[in-house]
């Protein structure tokens, strides 16, 4: 097997097509998130990417006969500071990954690592048969890491309301807001609440990694998300004194509003435990159903030791989908780990 990139020459419109079919054979095998866009779609949405202030790579695997049989990811993020490192995605059409796949991918993220002088990965695998992957490479475990579902026909909307309502009545000097995009007047501070909530986030095992989204990264990726028909809708909440306190985030694409994914939600330290997260998730995902009625899903990610935020998602009935951990992964081990393979 080997790994292709998608701005390689060699990379075709018949592999778009075939990387986008595995795709939409991922999401029906193994219940991965995927928007359903078509190959054009697909092509232009992931080679924007390049063309953006963005570090990210996308390849895909390549079986002996020519198959595509997998797919992975590798986006910089903290570019310049300390805290530099790596993300990482990827999936492969197998029940067992073969070590042929996982030999073809880490000799390619090898070669990234070394290429922007990243020191770490993090990988975060929603199911046992990417774990194992990482494992191999020596990833040292954060924590446990699931998939969540909700569909929409199943969703208890009066229930929402009446926490919505709730909300309201026991914070009278509170206001909610809606945005697709959030005013500048009020990034700074938004961005610092994400920052505290990604720092206190629980997690079972001590790490190095700290996650420090700027202002200029959240720009970026707006960017991108408007040139790509997506949309992060937020519900925020105010204060008295009109400043931000809180936010939660639902992704979706005008192109597949079918699938939606559901992102952070978050408070300033000193508005937690007073049943905000509550208020602020039934009102985004109300939102989402009105503006865009033709949702059917939301899926999300979220650690297992997050008890507060699970308790909170089961209420509002979301399904495990699946099992997986997150990974911090150091270059150095994974070197030694592709050294060892030749």
């Amino acid at each position: 097997m080997r790994a292709l990139e998608v701005i390689d020459p060699e990379f075709t419109d018949a592999h778009w097509q075939a990387y986008t079919a595995l795709l939409e054979q991922l999401h029906e095998r193994f219940n991965s998130f995927h928007n359903h866009l078509t190959w054009e779609q697909k092509k232009k949405q992931v080679l924007s990417v390049y063309d953006s202030q963005l570090i990210q790579h996308r390849f895909i695997i390549i079986d002996d006969d020519g198959t595509v049989t997998g797919w992975f990811d590798f986006y910089i993020m903290n570019k310049g500071t300390s805290a530099e490192l790596a993300f990482v995605g990827f999936d492969g059409d197998f029940e067992d990954i073969p070590l042929s796949f996982s030999q073809a991918m880490a000799s390619a993220l090898d070669g990234l690592l070394r290429h922007h002088s990243c020191p770490k990965m993090y990988i975060m695998s929603s199911n046992q048969r990417t774990s194992r992957i990482v494992r191999e490479w020596g990833g040292s475990e954060v924590c446990l890491f699931n998939r969540y579902e909700l569909r929409r026909d199943e969703v208890d909307e009066s229930m929402l309301r009446q926490w919505v309502k709730i909300g309201e009545r026991a914070n009278p000097e509170l206001s909610m807001r809606y945005y697709v995009e959030i005013p500048d007047d009020i990034l700074d501070r938004y961005m610092e609440i994400m920052r505290q909530c990604l720092s206190d986030m629980p997690r079972e095992n001590d790490t190095s990694v700290e996650f420090l989204p700027t202002v200029e990264d959240y720009r970026k990726q707006s960017a991108w998300r408007k040139n790509n028909n997506r949309v992060q809708l937020s519900s925020a909440l105010f204060d008295a004194k009109d400043q931000i306190i809180g936010f939660s985030q639902i992704v979706v694409s005008t192109d597949d509003p079918k699938n939606a994914f559901q992102m952070m939600t978050g408070l300033e330290r000193s508005y937690r435990g007073k049943k905000l997260s509550k208020w602020l998730k039934a009102a985004v995902i109300l939102k989402l159903g009105e503006d865009f009625p033709k949702n059917e899903t939301i899926t999300t990610d979220m650690r297992a030791v997050n008890a507060p935020i699970q308790r909170l998602n089961e209420l509002l009935g979301y399904k495990l989908l699946s099992e997986g951990n997150e990974f911090e992964l150091a270059a150095p081990a994974l070197a030694d780990w592709v050294a060892q393979q030749s």
